[in-house]
């Protein structure tokens, strides 16, 4: 049962992990999107210089347009596997919340079981001195001696590995909250930057569209 709580807590390691490389992935596609709109900013500003100085050239502005389009359309669909990736990103957070709820009523009912151990082997002790006082043979108290010194040994084992995943839990715990608020943070971000970026490309397109007419 203990061993296959440590695997549980390996895996769950491991997939924390992958989403701290999922959100360094995701940070990365964020500083691409802030390239791609700092080089449609200043293609727009070449573009308004071109409609100011020769405004018959409709035909490469309209050329220049459906470039753009497109990359309007890039960088919605940009938006959308961010939108995605950070819905993913939640789901792996809800799924180690419940995966590390699940661990702690484990350690709980293993240091239940422990305490009735150690209540045991307290049990184990009084029968012993009742023996050693009240005239048992040495092959029964040479017996409880063996059960009492195994018990005892197991009692320690257990109490280290019990040690170990309250460890774990607490390393869980402090990877959990470290995941939530790096996913507050990327949430702000492309919040703000969504709707600056919205922003830009309107005013950008509507200047665009009325120096065409």
């Amino acid at each position: 049962n203990v061993f296959f709580l440590q695997i549980k807590c390996c895996k769950f390691l491991l997939q924390l992990s992958d989403a701290y490389e999922e959100v360094e992935e995701q940070r990365q596609v964020v500083g691409q999107w802030k390239r791609k709109t700092q080089k449609m900013t200043n293609e727009m500003n070449d573009l308004r210089m071109l409609l100011e100085e020769q405004n018959g050239r409709n035909n490469l502005l309209e050329k220049k347009q459906r470039k753009f389009d497109a990359e309007c359309q890039s960088l919605q669909d940009a938006a959308r596997q961010e939108r995605q990736a950070k819905d993913r990103l939640a789901r792996e957070k809800d799924v180690l919340i419940a995966e590390k709820f699940t661990l702690e009523q484990s350690l709980a009912d293993a240091r239940l079981e422990l305490d009735l151990k150690e209540e045991k082997l307290s049990s184990l002790q009084l029968d012993l001195e009742e023996m050693a006082f009240g005239g048992g043979t040495e092959e029964e108290v040479a017996n409880l001696k063996r059960s009492k010194m195994d018990l005892d040994r197991r009692v320690k084992e257990q109490e280290e590995e019990l040690d170990e995943m309250a460890g774990q839990v607490q390393l869980l715990e402090q990877a959990k909250l470290r995941l939530e608020m790096t996913l507050e943070t990327m949430r702000k971000e492309a919040r703000r930057e969504a709707q600056q970026r919205d922003e830009e490309l309107e005013e950008a397109r509507g200047s665009a569209y009325k120096k065409i007419k």
